[in-house]
C-alpha cells in the first residue's frame, strides 16, 4: 500500500467539508491536481466520468474513486475522511466515511489492483471502517 502511506506522508489525509457525493469528489480532485506530477489532466471531470460509468463504492464504509490515464507515471492517492458520512449508493446503503481516490497511469494497473486488494483485505480483517465511522478528528484517523 505504497501510495496510501505516501500520502499519508504527505498529508494527502483530509476532513471532507462535503457530504454532497460530487462536491467531496471535486474537492479531493483538486488536492490530487496539487500533486506536481499529476499534469495535463482534469481529474475531478475523469473521476465524475468514472462514477457516471459505475458506482465506486465498495460497502462497509468506503469507496475508491479513481481516474486512468494513459501513460507513465507513479500511482498517487489522496484519502478523504467523511466525519459524517456520504450518501454515495453504495452497494449495502451505508454512508460512506473514507474515500480513497486512485490516479492510476497505464503502467500502474497492476499495482493499483494489488494496492485495492490489500486495502481490501485489511478493511475485512480488521473491525471494517468502525474505528473510523467513531473518529471525530483527523488524527483519530
Amino acid at each position: 500500500m505504497k501510495s496510501i502511506l505516501t500520502a499519508l506522508q504527505d498529508g494527502r489525509l483530509i476532513e471532507l467539508p462535503e457530504t454532497d457525493k460530487d462536491k467531496a469528489l471535486g474537492y479531493m480532485a483538486n488536492i490530487m491536481e496539487a500533486i506536481p506530477e499529476v499534469t495535463n489532466v482534469d481529474v475531478s471531470a475523469g473521476v465524475l466520468e468514472r462514477e457516471a460509468q459505475a458506482n465506486t463504492g465498495i460497502g462497509k464504509g468506503w469507496a475508491c474513486p479513481h481516474i486512468r490515464v494513459d501513460g507513465d507515471g507513479e500511482l498517487f492517492s489522496v484519502l478523504g475522511w467523511s466525519p459524517s458520512g456520504i450518501d454515495y449508493g453504495a452497494p449495502d446503503k451505508e454512508q460512506v466515511h473514507l474515500l480513497v481516490m486512485y490516479y492510476i497511469p497505464g503502467n500502474q494497473r497492476m499495482a493499483y489492483l494489488k494496492e485495492l486488494s490489500g486495502l481490501a483485505k485489511a478493511i475485512q480483517k480488521g473491525q471494517g471502517i468502525e474505528n473510523i465511522e467513531k473518529a471525530t478528528s483527523l488524527n483519530d484517523v
